[in-house]
């Protein structure tokens, strides 16, 4: 049966067993055995809503009563882990947490390259909750889920308030009313035009990119049919977009997991030229680009990075040279492995790649457990190979585990290296610092203050030495 983006194959299995369960206070956990998948690939959990896949074909569905009293959290604090565990990490099984009570999503886990995945909701409303396990790309396995209540007496501690720091804002610019995004991207380039891009999902195969000429006042769609610049079959998925010092954009999407598509403008997006399977081999997910523009002010040491999780392989980081002219064939369209290993790394969802042009390290920031590995190799004036790729690790997390979508990193004018990341357990922002490219970091900080306590998807972007904003949902 093939549902959209997602597929089921092989005989039927049974759902979650038991269907649902209760927690409450003085019984403070259930179990449940989940659905076998002989062969099941499902990129969004969207396409698998309860109250449509009620045969369980293409998702898993458990429904959890958090039976409470409704002023239970005024005098108690705590939260409630759900887990789900598989015998494989060649298997990659997502967890999706939806209130029923009003069909928000309150939790997610979709790190990969594990045999887990947990949310914690902290504090959570009493009520029925939509467990969600998503068989991202999953081979005879099954999978056990669990939740349990942990709770202390007395009220949560309220988080601190900071001053501001005097930073002020215009009225916002929609970019374009027509057309709707998800975890939309912008990217400034040297002449100071604003390049915006974000995917509209795999069902409609289409991802678009945007471009400001006077300070974002104003967008405009930059591809001539008013779609994605590579319109292939396939895509929708994740987008990426950066410009070298030559003025050349270069666009990538993820092509419905099955491979990564690159697009290459010369003139500032009027015309793309594209290439659909620009990968080392298929099944993908989240790619990033990054540039290193070279010493010189010329194109002939420009270098593109690409960088994707290969499923269920890990990281891949690739180069291909920069457009030399709307005839050139090689440039941002084929990639090649840049490193001397094949996979890059541990660790998944991996943040943006970011290339230091201080200190010449390109650096790839990775989920893993409760800390984010960082993958760092030193890059000589126009190598695009053979990159020698060491490993750090930032400190454990002050609270729980690591996630909310992406970590990111950032260098400044210094080279000093900055990762933020929000804590799933308490769901605030933090930020850790090295001013020696990773070698040792500071202790966490946290970087949130009340009113803003419920924390998703951070971005940092640094500029003068000592000196980053971090901007977060």
């Amino acid at each position: 049966m093939l549902l959209g983006p997602a597929a089921f194959l092989g005989p039927p299995a049974r759902a979650a067993t038991p269907s649902g369960g209760t927690i409450t206070d003085t019984q403070p956990s259930t179990s449940w055995q989940g659905h076998f998948y002989p062969l099941a690939f499902t990129a969004d959990p969207a396409q698998c809503p309860g109250t449509i896949d009620t045969a369980d074909l293409v998702c898993d569905h458990f429904y959890l009563n958090i039976n409470l009293p409704s002023t239970f959290w005024q005098t108690h604090t705590g939260s409630v882990a759900i887990t789900i565990q598989w015998a494989s990490s060649d298997n990659d099984f997502d967890l999706y947490i939806f209130r029923q009570s009003d069909g928000q999503q309150v939790g997610s886990s979709a790190s990969g390259g594990t045999t887990s995945e947990q949310v914690a909701l902290q504090n959570p409303m009493p009520g029925i909750y939509e467990v969600r396990t998503v068989p991202f790309l999953v081979i005879a396995s099954g999978y056990t889920g669990s939740a349990l209540l942990a709770f202390t007496t007395g009220g949560p501690t309220p988080n601190p308030s900071f001053p501001t720091g005097g930073i002020s804002f215009g009225a916002h610019t929609i970019i374009d009313p027509q057309r709707t995004e998800g975890e939309p991207l912008v990217h400034i380039d040297q002449a100071g035009n604003i390049w915006e891009t974000g995917p509209w999902g795999f069902s409609t195969a289409q991802g678009f990119v945007a471009r400001s000429t006077d300070n974002g006042d104003s967008f405009h769609i930059v591809s001539p049919a008013g779609l994605r610049p590579n319109p292939a079959p396939a895509g929708g998925g994740d987008t990426d977009i950066i410009t070298d010092d030559q003025g050349t954009a270069y666009f990538a999407d993820l092509e419905g997991l099955a491979h990564i598509g690159v697009a290459v403008s010369n003139d500032q997006g009027n015309n793309w030229r594209e290439n659909f399977v620009a990968a080392m081999s298929p099944v993908d997910d989240r790619q990033w680009l990054a540039i290193d523009n070279g010493p010189s002010t010329g194109v002939s040491d420009n270098t593109v990075f690409l960088t994707y999780r290969q499923i269920p392989g890990g990281s891949q980081v690739l180069s291909s040279p920069g457009s030399t002219g709307p005839t050139d064939a090689v440039g941002g369209f084929v990639y090649t492995n840049a490193a001397t290993t094949t996979f890059v790394g541990a660790g998944a969802p991996c943040g943006r790649l970011t290339f230091d042009p201080v200190l010449r390290n390109l650096y790839l920031p990775c989920v893993q457990g409760n800390h984010i590995h960082v993958s760092k190799a030193h890059v000589n004036p126009g190598q695009r190979d053979l990159l020698a790729f060491s490993s750090t690790n930032t400190p454990a997390r002050p609270g729980g585990s690591i996630g909310n979508l992406f970590a990111s990193l950032t260098t400044d004018q210094a080279g000093n290296v900055y990762v933020v990341w929000v804590d799933t357990a308490n769901n605030n922002v933090y930020l850790t610092v090295s001013s020696n490219a990773g070698t040792s970091w500071s202790t966490p900080l946290q970087v949130n203050g009340d009113p803003a306590n419920t924390n998703v998807m951070p971005w940092a972007i640094a500029g003068a030495a000592g000196t980053v904003d971090i901007v977060f949902y």
